[in-house]
């Protein structure tokens, strides 16, 4: 989730800068279609644990400060300037580190050959 949060607070940031609004747009949309099942998985996951039986009214911002996450990607970017975060997003968008639905396969799969169930 924390991932998921970082890549949209990033890509809000890039809205705001007319030279990456358009290929920041249509990189997130397209990211977004693909992973929103995994991303609302993990809400629900994550509402379930922090929210209990009210879990069913969390939204994303109830998730996110229940973990403590920030609002604001720039105090998260260091020594990357928010120009080359938002130059390499849509390329970076594409990479398996971001493909939600395999990093839970993968987990789900280390976790059975361990002998740890959900």
């Amino acid at each position: 989730f924390g991932l998921a949060h970082g890549v949209s607070i990033l890509a809000a940031a890039c809205l705001d800068l007319p030279e990456y609004s358009v290929a920041i747009q249509d990189a997130y949309a397209s990211w977004h279609e693909r992973q929103a099942d995994s991303i609302e998985l993990l809400v629900k996951e994550l509402s379930r644990h922090y929210f209990g039986n009210r879990a069913g009214e969390a939204q994303w911002q109830d998730v996110s400060r229940a973990l403590g996450l920030k609002d604001s990607i720039l105090p998260s970017l260091g020594t990357v300037t928010i120009d080359a975060a938002c130059a390499s997003l849509p390329q970076a968008l594409v990479l398996p580190r971001y493909d939600f639905a395999k990093l839970l396969a993968d987990a789900a799969e280390s976790d059975a050959g361990k002998g740890v169930s959900k």
